[in-house]
């Protein structure tokens, strides 16, 4: 319904909207009219070593022992989803929080 909503057909109405799922690209071709297989961009997973490096360059914390282990509990809480650790590592930059904050604020 998003998809092929009303605003589609004003003149006016221009962009793109970026749609993230885990369903496979076959399903959404059977259940979303007109799109299309070749549309989708397949995005895997981090692995856990990947994730917490990712998490260090992202948030500007150092590595040492408990960061490392806090950074490992967002992997799992988060599933090494790449979307998912941009945007926790945005939260924990922008308003400077520790990895043990942001687990607390938002997991709690």
């Amino acid at each position: 319904m998003l998809l092929s909503g009303p605003w589609k057909r004003k003149v006016t109405a221009s962009g793109n909207i970026l749609i993230t799922t885990r369903r496979k690209p076959k399903v959404m071709s059977e259940t979303i009219r007109g799109f299309k297989e070749s549309q989708c961009l397949q995005l895997g997973c981090f692995n856990p070593e990947d994730s917490k490096e990712f998490i260090y360059k992202g948030t500007g914390l150092d590595c040492d022992e408990k960061a490392s282990t806090e950074a490992a509990c967002l992997v799992a809480t988060l599933g090494g989803l790449p979307l998912a650790l941009e945007q926790a590592c945005a939260y924990i930059r922008n308003l400077s929080c520790s990895l043990s904050d942001y687990l607390e604020k938002v997991f709690s």
